[in-house]
Formats: structure tokens, sequence, C-alpha cells
């Protein structure tokens, strides 16, 4: 008798998995992925905290030293490959901690602490006959109210001591927080840092005219700075409109004005650049005729036309208007904005140094407050402050040295943690620190419990249990007792905590321990998305590729 076509389709899918990859079942699966998950959780724990360790890690070139380091997620990026069937486990880590440090800067073994011990948790209860299903489900309603009791628990970021406090928690380094301070006290609250490289020994910083919009590279190949991800031009003209701009025609004749008159950089700034048109670009690039970068217009709505007329502003150029009938190709140099310095990211990008006529910008500073004094709506209101803050802020460039080019390079990246955790602060405001903060979140989750099955309130307890965790590193990191110290700090239930430099209990607020609450988000919501993952997970394949050479079984 001939099987139904719904079995059929279901062997010959089967049939596909197996010629391409080794299956490994539940509940070894499992087992496997935890074990991968555990290696770089354990990796990464010792470095959370002020008292936090360094790790040593070797280079691919044994006679060059190796470095040392006590940043979770670059940690994490060093570890390439796990054996074979623990590696998919562990790459799940990996990506949780550079995602945290690629969107906040900091927080990254915050997330691994939290996703090693929610897994820890949910493993305990499923191998006790816990449904995966329904402990997601009490998870993920936990998870909702934890974060919105954070909100509540929000305070604005206070003087520029907090600035140095929030600087050193990230980076480890006084000297680097000290010298961000001190550019914020003296250049104001809508200054925007960048870091690079010089050749002394010491760090210093200079000022120059721009600020940072939100918005990248229209491609990653416009990179010239792979280390850090990053594009830059230096000395270029500029192009702005909101002219979607869909083909070579619309750009060349441009381009071939600005080589005329001696150009060698030219960057684009438009809502939409086709692929045509960012091959033309890119092209150039690579010929070496004309350095190009191509950045997406930031801002939304009726907001972008404000936005890039801020920017003409900046930089002495004129905004090619599509509601004005404005045509690209039709552009002449004198349209064009000039400036000392533009770096792109994937998310931000920065004009530094524009020759805009200040006259130019006061009237613009003047046209948003107007604005401002007659708008109601919330969201315009934040969006014209934004504005307003672009125009009247500036940008400071940390110079960066040491006495090595590694330890520049491993400097300068406590540097950028230390600026973009001040940046995350700044924006939305701090919380108690040093684990106080997710503590009380626990706390919460134990006493409110609306659970409706005891499944459920399982997950709600492995969240609470998980939230407790960084307290607990940082505790065991500086040496001390940490059931000793979780004890005291959930009793108060208020901000005291445990200062893990002085080993003492203190005032949180008043000791200047806090942390930025868009960091502390992010941490947890990747942190818990990550564990939910696994915990659901019951197949593990492995490429057959892989297994032909390794030689291994699970």
């Amino acid at each position: 008798m001939p099987k139904p076509p719904s079995q059929r389709s279901r062997k010959a899918a089967l049939r596909h998995v197996l010629d391409r990859g080794r299956l490994v079942p539940a509940p070894r699966a499992r087992v496997l992925l935890k074990s991968g998950f555990d290696i770089i959780g354990d990796a990464v724990r010792p470095t959370l905290g002020p008292a936090g360790r360094t790790v040593l890690v070797e280079r691919l070139n044994r006679t060059e030293s190796p470095e040392v380091m006590d940043d979770g997620a670059t940690l994490a990026r060093r570890i390439i490959e796990l054996p074979l069937y623990r590696n998919a486990g562990g790459m799940l880590m990996r990506h949780v901690a550079w995602r945290v440090l690629d969107q906040v800067g900091d927080g990254t073994a915050t997330a691994a602490v939290i996703a090693q011990a929610l897994l820890h948790e949910t493993t305990r209860s499923i191998a006790s006959g816990a449904n995966p299903a329904i402990l997601r489900n009490g998870i993920e309603r936990g998870l909702v109210e934890a974060l919105e009791a954070l909100e509540t628990q929000v305070l604005p970021m206070d003087g520029f001591e907090h600035v140095r406090q929030i600087a050193l928690a990230a980076g480890h380094d006084e000297e680097v927080a000290d010298l961000i301070g001190e550019i914020h006290r003296e250049h104001g609250r809508d200054i925007v840092i960048c870091t690079q490289e010089w050749l002394a020994r010491e760090l210093s910083y200079e000022v120059a005219d721009g600020c940072k919009w939100n918005s990248g590279f229209a491609h990653s190949d416009f990179i010239t700075d792979a280390a850090r991800n990053l594009a830059w031009s230096e000395k270029p003209y500029l192009l702005f409109t909101n002219v979607f701009v869909e083909t070579a025609e619309q750009i060349v004749p441009i381009m071939q004005q600005v080589v005329a008159i001696g150009g060698r950089e030219f960057v684009l700034i438009a809502p939409k650049i086709s692929d045509t048109a960012l091959a033309t670009l890119l092209v150039n690039n690579r010929n070496g005729t004309l350095h190009s970068l191509g950045i997406i217009a930031p801002g939304a709505g009726a907001h972008r036309v404000g936005v890039i007329q801020d920017l003409a502003a900046k930089t002495g150029g004129r905004f090619l208007s599509a509601d004005a009938g404005d045509r690209v190709e039709f552009a002449t140099v004198d349209d064009l904005g000039e400036c000392d310095l533009v770096w792109a990211s994937r998310d931000f990008f920065s004009v530094i140094g524009g020759i805009g006529d200040p006259a130019d910008i006061e009237r613009q500073v003047q046209a948003i407050r107007a604005e401002l004094d007659t708008e109601d709506a919330p969201y315009n209101r934040e969006e014209l402050r934004k504005r307003l803050g672009h125009l009247t802020g500036g940008v400071a460039i940390l110079n960066v040295g040491a006495a090595t080019k590694t330890e520049m390079v491993e400097r300068r990246a406590r540097a950028d943690r230390a600026i973009k955790a001040v940046e995350a602060a700044r924006a939305e405001g701090v919380v108690p620190g040093g684990g106080v903060a997710l503590a009380a979140l626990a706390k919460m989750l134990r006493a409110n419990d609306p659970s409706t099955t005891l499944d459920e309130r399982l997950g709600r307890l492995a969240l609470a249990s998980a939230l407790e965790e960084p307290l607990r590193a940082i505790a065991e990191n500086a040496g001390a007792n940490s059931a000793e110290v979780l004890t005291t700090v959930s009793r108060d239930g208020g901000h005291l905590g445990y200062d893990a430099v002085r080993h003492e209990f203190v005032d949180v607020r008043e000791a200047g321990i806090l942390d930025p609450v868009n960091i502390v988000r992010v941490a947890v919501r990747s942190a818990v998305s990550a564990a939910v993952m696994l915990m659901l997970t019951e197949v593990l394949v492995i490429p057959k590729y892989r297994y032909l050479h390794a030689n291994a079984k699970p």
C-alpha cells in the first residue's frame, strides 16, 4: 500500500537533512548545546565588575605576546571555533555578546552571565519534567514585567561626576574616564566624542565643529577601517538630497565636476541609493579616481527633510529637494558642502568641521526653536530637540596613545566602550548599578506572581534567579561571599549595593555606581532571547563536511 504524501514528504525532508549533515536528537543535543554555551560563558564571567579578572588570549602567531583583555565581547570574538559538537552553542553565546556590544557598547558580560544562568535553571526544570513551551511563557511574561519595572528605577544622569563614573565602569581606565568627564564639563552634554590612535604615549583631545546622526553607510564595501567597521572620508565634497538616487547617470556628472576641480573625496547623502548607483561609487573607489562614500539620509518622514537641511547648513551646501523639482543630475559644484572629515558606521555617521556660514546655521537654529514653540506632539518635539542639539553641539577627537601598538589598540577599544556607555546614559538615563537594579527586578518577580500553572511559575523563578546572577558574579570576582552579598542587597530593596572596589556596602546613587538603562535593557533582552532559543532546541545538525574531517562522536 503506497504511503500518504505527507509521510513521503517528511521522510524526504529527513533524508535531505541526513545527506547534508549528522543529526543529534534530544536529549543529547540539549546537553551538547549547553556545554558550548557554558564554555564561552565561563570564559566571560570572570571579567564582570570593577574587580573583574582578565583573560589571556594566545595569538595565532605564537611568537607574539598574548592579548590581555577584560572585555567579554572581544574575548568571545577571539574564540573562533569550539570542539565539533559544542561549537553551535558556543557561537550562539558569542553572537549574543557581540550583538550587545554592537548595539550599546557595554553590558556584554552581564548578558552572558544572565543567559548562562537562565539556561542552567530551565535545563534543570526540563529534566524534572517541565514543559519547555510553558516555561517560555512564564519567562516571556516575566520579562515584560521586569522591563516595565526597570523603567521605574530610571534616574537622570546628574552632573559630570556621573559621566566619569559611567565611563570608568565601562572602560576600566581612570585616565580615559577623567578626560571624558573633562570634555563634557568644558563643552557641554551635547558634545560627541570619537577616538583615534596617535603616536604619543599620553591622552589628549581636540574639539571640532560637528555632530553624529543615526544612520550609516549604504553598503559595507565602503568600509576603510576594517578593525572597527568604519568608513572614513577626509576633506570631502558632500551632496545632500531627498531625491531617490536610482541610476548612475544621476551622479556621474557631479562626480566628474568634483574630479575636474581637483577633489579627491565625494560623499553622497540620500534617502535611497540603488545598487546601480552604489556600484558606480564603489568602482571609483577601486579605481582610485574619486574616493566616494554613500550614506543613507537620517530621519524619517517629514523630519528627514529638516535633518538634511541641517546638514547642508553645517557644511555650506544646498539641499536638493524633490518637492522643489531639483534633480541630482543637474547639480553643480556650488551645490556641494565641504567639511574636514566624515566617518560612518553601519548605524551612525558624523560630519566634522563643516564650513557652513554661521549666519545660515543660526537661521536654521531659530527656525527649529520657532517650531518647538508651537509643536505639541511629544514625538515631534523630541525630534526637533535632537536637531537642535546636532546643530549646536560639537565633536571632540580623543587621541589615544600608549607605549606599544598592542596596548594602543586595546586602550582605544576601552575608550570606545566608555564613550558609548556615556552616550547611552545621556540618552535615556541611568539605573542603580552593580547588579542592584537587576536584583530588585528579581525580588519583584518573586513577590508578584500571577502564574496560572506550575511550569509558568518555574519559568518566572528561573528568570528571577538569572537576574540575580550578575550581582553574584561581581561579588565572587571581588573575593566576597556572593550569598551574603545577595541576601543583604535583596533585603534592603532600595539602593544599597556592594562596592567591589572598597569591599563595603554603599548607597549606589551616592557612590556613583550607575548603569545606563538601555545597556541593562538590551543585555537582559538579548540574554533571555538566546537562552530561550537553546531551551526550545531539540535537534542539532552538524554539517557533513565538518564531521567527516573531525572524526568525532557526540
